[in-house]
């Protein structure tokens, strides 16, 4: 799955643009001093900017693991699309995710599917 990235410098100055957009999917990142989990608004944005790619929620905090927030249909094609039903894994994992589908996410897997 070799693929370069970089971010989306547009999404500052337009609304509904995610921060990075690899193939397949839409990544929302976040960064902040202090807590753990993610915020519902952060999912909300993350969801709303992806339309038809799988959203991607990853954020960390100062001095904590980064985390990855995504639908559990990215994780097992086979379930039901909800980008609301969703796990949080370390990125680790993430990349475990995708390189195990990702020859199913090239094969026409989408969020709107």
């Amino acid at each position: 799955m070799p693929h370069s990235c970089k971010r989306n410098l547009e999404q500052y100055q337009t609304a509904n643009l995610s921060d990075i957009d690899i193939p397949f999917h839409s990544l929302e990142c976040k960064h902040y001093k202090e807590g753990w989990a993610y915020k519902k608004e952060w999912l909300e944005q993350t969801i709303e900017a992806a339309e038809d790619k799988i959203p991607v929620l990853i954020f960390r905090y100062n001095r904590k693991p980064i985390q990855v927030c995504l639908p559990m249909y990215a994780v097992n094609p086979q379930w039901e699309v909800d980008p609301y039903f969703n796990c949080v894994i370390s990125l680790e994992q993430w990349i475990e995710v995708l390189k195990r589908n990702w020859d199913h996410y090239r094969c026409g897997f989408s969020s709107k599917s």
